[in-house]
């Protein structure tokens, strides 16, 4: 019966199953062998240098640089490639293989195989490299790849995790007219400038860098290629993390570069108060924040309009109270209408911590789809129907589109380790017992699909036993209290 259904029913219906079951269905018939392997192969991963993964690996090569009609590499729109192109060292360590150098042939023969296999990728959109290393391949090799994957048509989306032992060549510096590039790694400058050079309508940008010791962290600047005068990239979602330097003298150059920017991830220390100032002075309103500290300018900015979706702040250090008591009553309240993800983190207790003032405030955000906040120890201990963490749970039948509610204890930086007698440990405990013991009747639909975390466990809404009408949290996952 599943068979006489028009293809496109069929279609549909396969893709909401899961990888590991379409597989199965591959082998039940030919039609649906036919309807299957295009959801199978869509997403692929190349491990060459897996003991386990490498006879498949290299099976896939060995098909993909077939001339046959139904080569299977025109389904093929995510390829992962996985460490290096070496084969598995297990594999060669005998001594007849080392009097033989098979280990050197077989890796010619990868080399020769990539090379077969990749002009058959014609519908390859991205492509991501984890942990990649040089390996045995000789330098010519590493770029006749690069540049065969480059010449790609449709290929826009490129992810560079490099092996930490890896010696730059400019393997990389093939690519061009790309959207979408991430990049993890150390000496960034080697491979992002000439990548952005080539990449006119590039939108998103990743990035993430490990200087190595004793070497000068690059300026966020650095990373634009010097480009003719008045010429911008069009960057909407950047992405900084990791060792970077931004100079409040960087600040004048940069900001061209971020007019159309609407998502900025901007995990990195010391960023000037003149960066914030600059974005509210140009009308750049982002959408999507995440940062890692505070300053009167970045408050400023906040506050300065209206509209942020997505706010996520992390500090690393401690921060003002009375910036804290600022964000909840005159920032916060400007995107209360469309707020929908909420991130704040203190990493002390205070003002920043969930409070009265801040949970009137978070009530009136309607919108909110994931909430994480910090409690800290004298709120959690407050008795009876005003603690704040049964106020907050009585708050959830406002938020109708809640999918996952995040309430974590404030740390004190003097406690270490989960002991019991630690104060941290016991403001866990406190919170995950209010969560326990809350109780409810005629819950919404949203209140039916929330999870509920502590640094303890995740909780869900069920009925009691023997209580028809009556719903509390059970929790569903637990986990030992390392961060207490």
């Amino acid at each position: 019966m599943l068979l006489s259904l028009a293809n496109e029913l069929l279609h549909r219906i396969v893709s909401l199953l899961e990888l590991d079951d379409l597989k199965r269905t591959r082998f039940t018939c030919k039609h649906l062998n036919y309807i299957v392997t295009p959801l199978v192969l869509e997403h692929v991963a190349l491990n060459i240098n897996d003991e386990v993964l490498f006879p498949v690996s290299m099976s896939l090569l060995q098909s993909l640089g077939s001339p046959k009609e139904d080569n299977p590499g025109r389904y093929i729109k995510s390829l992962r490639i996985n460490s290096s192109f070496d084969p598995p060292y297990s594999r060669y360590l005998g001594f007849w293989d080392k009097v033989a150098n098979k280990r050197a042939r077989v890796t010619s023969l990868i080399a020769t195989r990539l090379l077969e296999a990749i002009p058959s990728l014609v519908c390859l959109r991205s492509l991501h490299f984890l942990g990649f290393r040089q390996g045995g391949f000789s330098t010519v090799e590493v770029n006749a790849v690069m540049s065969r994957f480059s010449k790609l048509p449709q290929l826009s989306t490129i992810s560079i995790i490099l092996h930490t032992d890896t010696v730059h060549e400019p393997f990389f510096s093939h690519f061009h007219n790309l959207r979408d590039i991430t990049f993890n790694g150390h000496r960034i400058l080697d491979v992002i400038p000439s990548l952005l050079a080539s990449s006119p309508d590039v939108y998103r940008l990743d990035l993430v860098n490990f200087s190595a010791p004793n070497t000068a962290f690059p300026s966020v600047r650095n990373i634009f290629p010097s480009l003719p005068s008045a010429t911008y990239r069009p960057v909407e979602h950047l992405s900084i993390e990791g060792q970077f330097l931004l100079p409040p003298s960087d600040v004048t150059f940069l900001i061209p570069h971020l007019r159309l920017l609407a998502s900025l991830q901007i995990h990195i220390m010391n960023v000037p108060e003149q960066f914030w100032t600059a974005l509210r002075t140009e009308k750049i309103f982002l959408q999507h924040i995440s940062v890692v500290m505070m300053d009167d300018a970045l408050l400023e900015y906040l506050g300065s309009y209206s509209g942020i979706m997505t706010l996520s702040l992390t500090f690393t250090q401690s921060e003002s109270d009375v910036r804290g008591r600022r964000f909840w009553k005159m920032v916060l309240p400007k995107h209360v209408k469309t707020i929908k993800e909420l991130f704040v983190h203190p990493n002390t207790p205070g003002e920043w911590c969930l409070n009265d003032g801040a949970l009137r405030i978070l009530a009136q955000c309607e919108n909110l789809e994931i909430l994480r906040v910090i409690v800290d120890q004298d709120r959690v201990d407050v008795k009876g129907p005003d603690n704040i963490i049964t106020r907050l749970l009585e708050c959830l039948r406002r938020w109708e589109h809640l999918q996952s509610l995040f309430i974590f204890s404030a740390h004190d930086p003097n406690d270490f380790g989960g002991s019991a007698l630690l104060p941290s440990y016991k403001t866990c405990r406190r919170i995950q017992k209010l969560i326990t013991e809350y109780q409810c009747c005629h819950p919404t639909e949203g209140m039916l699909r929330l999870a509920v975390a502590t640094d303890y466990a995740e909780s869900v809404l069920v009925r009691r036993e023997l209580e028809i009408d009556v719903f509390s949290f059970l929790a569903t996952q637990s986990w030992a209290i390392g961060s207490c």
